[in-house]
């Protein structure tokens, strides 16, 4: 028996742009199902498509230049914090998805400028009672997150998407 109840999901979800997905009991009811993959085959394609360019060898060369240097170790702490900049800055929406006891789960997108503590107000916007204090968990291993200011999705390892646990 279920102890919490969602409200109207959409509410937030207009103001925000965030593509919001419900389910009740597991059943993926708001799930968005894409197509089945199928695209162009290779015999649709020029052949020049398959000759190899210049500039083609240069992007090969430059790949394995980068490859050799990641493979090497030795870089300095300001490099390899602008790796984790550069390789963070790729990713603009981050979906969070949060399961309850029930396998009731809410699935929302948020800025990767945003903060934990958005995503908790989302949440608690969404509940029936939203002054009970809850938790929300990723998993695995059970790890808490905090509901502060602080911390932005983008540093909270939550990218490039994540699924919570909800706790009373």
């Amino acid at each position: 028996m279920r102890s919490y109840s969602l409200l109207a999901p959409m509410c937030c979800a207009l103001e925000l742009g965030r593509q919001l997905a419900v389910t009740v009991g597991g059943e993926a009811e708001g799930c968005k199902v894409r197509g089945d993959g199928a695209g162009r085959g290779a015999e649709d394609l020029d052949e020049g498509v398959f000759e190899m360019t210049g500039d083609d060898l240069r992007a090969l060369d430059e790949a394995r230049r980068r490859r050799e240097e990641q493979l090497s170790g030795f870089r300095t702490k300001k490099m390899r914090e602008a790796e984790k900049e550069a390789l963070l800055s790729k990713f603009v929406r981050c979906p969070v998805r949060v399961v309850f006891a029930d396998q009731t789960w809410l699935q929302a997108d948020f800025l990767c400028c945003e903060t934990l503590a958005d995503v908790y107000a989302f949440v608690r916007s969404k509940l029936d009672s939203p002054s009970r204090a809850f938790v929300l968990l990723l998993t695995p291993p059970p790890t808490r997150l905090s509901d502060t200011r602080a911390m932005l999705i983008k540093y909270s390892q939550l990218l490039p998407a994540a699924r919570l646990q909800f706790a009373w």
